[in-house]
């Protein structure tokens, strides 16, 4: 098989951009790999799991302790994450539990018992707080069948959450799996470290959010999810916060608004052309792909409107995105003729490539609207300013890449530059949920992506 060129080598970028490509009339498109459906998503948990609860025990944490009757959001969020584990499959699943700091100590007792009201609980696991520890295979391996759970005040050492970003991303997200954040604020009566002129702490009476980070498949993540918010309403209604970082948002790819079958012109459901563009025609799908094929008026400009499907969301707590403010890369390559049977027998010492360079001195622009039924309408323009279009076969993608502006905006109130003086706050949260959004960005999967092939006779 031909090899493909490199994937995204000499890419246009347009403020606002599209795609196009068109196909020889004498002869098929060229199939190009790994353009076909993507991997359903798998959102149901695993029937056999095992599941690590890490609780951060060093003295930051210990102002979330009381021993008073009525339970505060700290112990009931405790509760929450050891009752959600119970509602995941497999009853014979193995739940280990652990408490750190600088080191990662065994403890078999009730989490929301000892760590929610014993201060003593806070000690013997060294009082450094290195969460990047705990992320490490021997103790939250990056299996599927591996459900992980760390609870922290998000205080690192030197306020240091880069390494605790690197872990993340190149242990998990870069891995497929999902990495959630949940949050809670609750009452608070002891020393707060992240402050920028105190190493021994500053006493603080108030409230303070403590969080749960969750790391596993997105089926055991969300599942986990969706059990916790079911476990406790008193949690739910103490304002309780959930997003899930994951390499693949949207349940399906983005593609056109139908499957680009050809249709009977006298059937009901036949495509509806003004829907697609005002000079193509649609040829089908390219064989074993999903990839759409169509034709284009020889003299016609270069010019059509084509309805695509909104996307939909893995679900409602996924960090996501607007298409409409992402970036968009465009890309067009002329489909080469495989190599003939003599240059297969005697390869040259670059084997040939069934894709052209990216052309240049494209013009691409692309206006999106909604329609009637709120479908996103994304009208593309494509301009060969150079040269006529020449008959053959060419492949448009278009790429869309969110903005780190789109992260999840909604845990900025409980951010803040300066916890010397915001001491309900957390150090620099804002920061933390942008890296970790940035990494989420950079390990997805294509599906942000539209591909298909345009046949110029």
């Amino acid at each position: 098989m031909p090899k493909l060129i490199a994937f995204l080598r000499t890419m246009f970028l347009c403020s606002i951009s599209f795609v196009l490509f068109v196909g020889c009339a004498s002869e098929p498109p060229v199939p190009i790999p790994g353009l076909g459906e993507l991997v359903p998503v798998v959102t149901q948990p695993s029937d056999k799991l095992e599941v690590h609860l890490f609780v951060d025990a060093t003295e930051s944490m210990s102002g979330f302790t009381t021993s008073t009757a009525a339970a505060t959001p700290y112990q009931l969020l405790l509760k929450a994450l050891e009752d959600g584990v119970n509602s995941l499959p497999d009853p014979t699943k193995k739940v280990l539990k652990f408490k750190f700091g600088k080191d990662i100590v065994p403890f078999p007792g009730s989490l929301h018992v000892t760590a929610g009201k014993e201060k003593s609980f806070y000690n013997g696991a060294g009082q450094i707080t290195l969460i990047q520890n705990v992320l490490q295979q021997k103790y939250t391996p990056s299996n599927p069948e591996s459900l992980s759970v760390v609870v922290t005040d998000l205080f690192q050492q030197d306020r240091d959450t880069g390494l605790l970003i690197a872990a993340l991303s190149k242990n998990y997200l870069s891995k497929g799996l999902s990495v959630a954040l949940i949050g809670v604020k609750s009452e608070f009566n002891g020393k707060i470290f992240d402050m920028n002129n105190s190493t021994a702490g500053v006493p603080y009476i108030g409230t303070r959010p403590v969080y749960a980070i969750v790391i596993g498949s997105y089926g055991n993540v969300s599942h986990y999810i969706e059990a916790i918010k079911l476990t406790n309403t008193s949690l739910q209604s103490s304002g309780t916060k959930y997003t899930i970082f994951t390499p693949q948002v949207f349940a399906k790819p983005i593609s056109f608004l139908g499957d680009c079958a050809v249709r009977d012109p006298a059937s009901k459901d036949a495509w509806n052309l003004d829907k697609v563009s005002d000079n193509l025609k649609p040829d089908g799908l390219l064989p074993g792909t999903n990839i759409c094929k169509f034709l284009i008026d020889p003299v016609a400009q270069a010019k059509f409107t084509a309805l695509i499907q909104a996307p939909v969301l893995l679900s409602e707590d996924v960090a996501s995105y607007d298409l409409q403010q992402s970036e968009i890369f465009v890309e067009v390559q002329r489909a080469i003729e495989p190599p003939t049977q003599t240059e297969q027998e005697n390869p040259s010492p670059k084997p040939p490539s069934n894709l052209s360079e990216p052309l240049k001195d494209i013009e691409i622009s692309t206006d999106f609207s909604k329609d009637t039924s709120n479908a996103l309408l994304l009208k593309m323009t494509l301009n060969f300013k150079s040269q006529q279009l020449a008959q053959g076969s060419y492949l448009v993608q278009v790429f869309f890449k969110p903005k780190i502006s789109n992260y999840p905006m909604k845990w900025d109130d409980w951010s803040t530059d300066n916890a010397a003086v915001e001491k309900s706050k957390t150090q620099e949260l804002t920061s933390f949920i942008k890296k970790l959004y940035s990494a989420s960005i950079e390990t997805q999967k294509p599906e942000a992506r539209m591909a298909f092939y345009v046949t110029k006779p």
